[in-house]
């Protein structure tokens, strides 16, 4: 049986222990177009910045609230828009923060444990950190340097607000964890659904058109390019990016290594857990340009790649085929 106060953790933070004991005992066993809609509006209001943590008493709705972050990750992987995942991510971070800066000191340890932060508490409005759990997690930039924190005897000292701003980057990336939900996973009615929701991506979000893309010389790899994946990385590198860019695009290996490496760090976004490191993608490089590999056909990169990206919508340009027969498997 939940209990009142596990349900208010839950509904302030939805990606926690309690969240899904809720949705174990309270979700809904199928598709309700009411959570639907809740979705929907958590998402927008993530995209423009409007995604906020309100006070309430009324349990039926903060059980609602639960269940409609479950709805809204499924929406956002139905996307299959990076930019939008991670807007997502930094509004449901953003909106816990908030209700983190209120909360007593036992609650704001407890959300850390759950984040796999080591937090100690001096008093109501004080905790320490170690230098090394700090430098490890917290967020990177000038504002959260050692330099300007407060510090004592091996450990950090925080103020409610500070801690709230470092768990904030805890929960943004907890919140991205597991994002995309491969679209295979994805229950056709919520995938209708989104295609009929006419959500509106922000600007940012937006990628070119495909006429834009291919009048500039460009095919459905252009596509995996501008699409951060979560998984199967190495084998869209060595198969797909290092040829294409090296033997198709003509960039030496250099240009093309360092076109990579920035796909790999938005990669990362959504799923951290990579060794493709910039030795690897070198070496594909240089390999695929010593043994003049073509990327794999369209028909092979849907067999890899098809459950992140959607290569029905990209229009293929006739001259501008691929060979898979030289990969070597």
């Amino acid at each position: 049986m939940l209990t009142t106060d596990e349900i208010d953790i839950a509904y302030k933070y939805p990606f926690s222990e309690e969240a899904k004991r809720v949705i174990a005992e309270k979700g809904p066993k199928r598709i309700e177009y009411k959570y639907l809609e809740l979705g929907k509006d958590r998402v927008e209001a993530a995209m423009n910045k409007k995604q906020a943590y309100f006070k309430i008493e009324l349990e039926n709705v903060k059980l609602g609230y639960v269940i409609s972050y479950i709805y809204a990750r499924m929406l956002v992987s139905a996307s299959s828009n990076a930019a939008l995942i991670r807007a997502f991510a930094s509004g449901e971070a953003r909106r816990s923060g908030m209700a983190l800066k209120a909360e007593p000191a036992q609650t704001i340890m407890h959300i850390a444990s759950q984040l796999s932060y080591a937090v100690s508490s001096t008093n109501s409005d004080e905790f320490i950190v170690s230098f090394s759990e700090y430098l490890m997690k917290a967020p990177k930039g000038e504002n959260y340097a050692l330099v300007n924190m407060k510090l004592k005897s091996g450990f950090v000292i925080l103020d409610r607000n500070e801690l709230s701003k470092v768990l904030e980057h805890s929960i943004y990336l907890r919140v991205l964890s597991g994002l995309p939900i491969p679209k295979g996973q994805l229950p056709k009615e919520l995938v209708d659904y989104y295609a009929s929701s006419k959500l509106k991506l922000p600007e940012s979000a937006s990628k070119p058109s495909m006429s834009s893309v291919l009048s500039h010389g460009s095919t459905w790899i252009d596509e995996v390019l501008a699409t951060p994946i979560p998984d199967v990385r190495h084998r869209t590198v060595n198969l797909v990016l290092a040829p294409y860019l090296v033997n198709v695009k003509g960039l030496g290996v250099d240009e093309a290594t360092d076109v990579i490496k920035k796909y790999i760090e938005e990669c990362k976004q959504l799923n951290p857990n990579t060794d493709v490191s910039e030795t690897y993608i070198r070496y594909q490089c240089n390999y695929s340009k010593n043994k003049g590999m073509r990327p794999l056909s369209l028909s092979k990169a849907k067999e890899l790649l098809g459950e992140y990206i959607n290569f029905d919508s990209v229009v293929q340009k006739p001259k501008a085929k691929t060979d898979g027969a030289k990969n070597g498997g």
